[in-house]
């Protein structure tokens, strides 16, 4: 079964599957690899050096191109379509990077950088006896931490990556239907990771601001108010707190944790007066997807 509607290298299609038989299927879409050369790791427990930690995230889809049956026009083009895209006939390695795109079977957006990495043709059949059938193992190999991105706006947009997270275009309490509002942070890593949250509010919220972190019940509690228009930031990665730019670190309640995401992770938001009204901010959360 493939796992993909719609994939595309440089902008072209590669899920050909038409009448001519040729077509690119994924094999293994997303195995997380990572470097085994040691390095120092800055981490909340301080610097270390450690096989256990990863270092570089590498993504690998390993597909195959097919070609059944006979050779006429259509199937030459096709083949020369996806001899150019894959470098079947060439050296990979002197394909620059490629820009994989793909949506899968959820709806969900991937975006990659990529090379070509190892094609190899295999020949199997007789034209004469039972026609031919070839195919071409295929690996693409991401050059960057991924990005990811969700076309359901109630699952949420996001990406992950380094201090990427997910981000939230539209009025929160409008997409849940909800009078309160609920940051939810689809993440992948297995240890906890600094979050930095962006709130922009669009109304008056009144002191104290209060992020609830559902996953781990802890709040961070900042003692100011907003008026429309101000920008809240709050930086756990470098422990900064600031309002329109100014830093106002003082204004953070003493006691106050610092927000981390580590796998699904949710944050409540919420005023002194208990309860956000829809449409009353917007809010960007950013993060790592951290792996131990």
């Amino acid at each position: 079964m493939n796992d993909f509607k719609t994939a595309r290298l440089d902008n072209k299609d590669i899920l050909r599957n038409s009448i001519s038989g040729i077509y690119y299927t994924f094999k293994e879409w997303r195995k997380l690899s990572t470097s085994d050369d040691s390095q120092n790791i800055d981490g909340m427990h301080g610097r270390t050096t450690s096989p256990t930690y990863a270092r570089t995230r590498i993504i690998s889809l390993e597909g195959y191109i097919d070609r059944m049956g006979a050779i006429g026009d259509e199937e030459y083009a096709s083949v020369l379509y996806l001899e150019e895209l894959f470098a079947l006939q060439g050296n990979p390695g002197k394909i620059q990077e490629r820009e994989l795109y793909i949506q899968d079977i959820y709806d969900r957006e991937w975006t990659l950088k990529v090379k070509i990495k190892e094609p190899l043709e295999v020949l199997e059949g007789d034209d004469q006896i039972i026609g031919s059938h070839w195919r071409w193992r295929v690996v693409l190999e991401s050059i960057e931490d991924p990005i990811y991105r969700s076309l359901e706006q109630i699952v949420t947009a996001g990406g992950e990556g380094v201090f990427l997270g997910f981000r939230f275009p539209f009025t929160l309490p409008d997409a849940w239907d909800e009078s309160g509002s609920i940051l939810e942070c689809i993440g992948t890593g297995n240890t906890d990771s600094p979050a930095k949250i962006e709130i922009k509010a669009n109304q008056t919220l009144s002191s104290p601001i209060k992020i609830f972190n559902v996953s781990n019940d802890t709040y961070f509690i900042i003692n100011t108010s907003l008026t429309s228009g101000d920008v809240l930031i709050i930086n756990s990665a470098e422990e900064k707190l600031t309002k329109n730019g100014v830093n106002i670190l003082g204004d953070r309640e003493p006691g106050s944790i610092w927000p981390t995401v580590s796998g699904n992770t949710k944050f409540i938001v919420n005023d002194n007066d208990g309860g956000i009204s829809p449409g009353s901010f917007d809010a960007t959360v950013y993060f790592n997807n951290s792996l131990l």
